[in-house]
C-alpha cells in the first residue's frame, strides 16, 4: 500500500464531504491541523472498511485475529494492528471512534482515549473533528 492508495481514498472522501456540505451539513470552525488530522483518520477508516468488505465470506467465518491499519492522523503511518472482527466492529459501532496503535493517539487534536487493548487504543473525536468523522462515516449511507 503506497501513498497513491491514500490519495485516491482522500479524493473520494473529500468528494463525499463536499456533497454533504451542499446538503446542508456544516462543520464548526476548527484549526487547519485538526481538520487535516481528522480527514487523514477517515481515510484509514475507509481503507479498513474496504479491506473488511473484501474479507466477508472468508473461509474462517470471521474467527481469529485479522490485521487492520492504524487509523491515526499521520499521513505516513502504515502500522498494522491485530484484533478480531468483533473487536473491530465494537470500534466501528461509533462513527466518531478510531482504532490507533498505542502511542499514536493525539489529545491535542481533539480526541480522547475511550478504550484500549494490548497494542492499540480506541480514540473518539470531539467537537469539530467529531463532525468530520460522522459526516464521512462509510457506514452512513444517508
Amino acid at each position: 500500500m503506497g501513498a497513491s492508495w491514500k490519495a485516491g481514498w482522500a479524493t473520494g472522501l473529500r468528494t463525499r464531504w463536499i456533497r454533504k456540505q451542499a446538503a446542508g451539513k456544516h462543520r464548526a470552525a476548527m484549526s487547519e491541523r485538526t481538520e487535516r488530522l481528522a480527514e487523514n483518520e477517515t481515510v484509514f477508516r475507509a481503507g479498513n472498511e474496504a479491506i473488511e468488505a473484501n474479507r466477508r465470506g472468508a473461509p474462517d467465518g470471521g474467527a481469529g485475529e485479522r490485521l487492520y491499519l492504524c487509523e491515526c492522523g499521520s499521513a505516513t503511518c502504515f502500522e498494522q494492528i491485530s484484533l478480531t472482527r468483533a473487536q473491530y466492529e465494537a470500534v466501528r459501532a461509533h462513527p466518531a471512534r478510531f482504532l490507533v496503535a498505542r502511542g499514536h493517539e493525539d489529545e491535542s487534536a481533539g480526541e480522547v482515549v475511550v478504550a484500549d487493548g494490548p497494542a492499540y487504543v480506541v480514540v473518539e473525536k470531539a467537537a469539530a473533528g467529531r463532525q468530520i468523522a460522522e459526516d464521512t462515516d462509510p457506514r452512513d449511507d444517508a
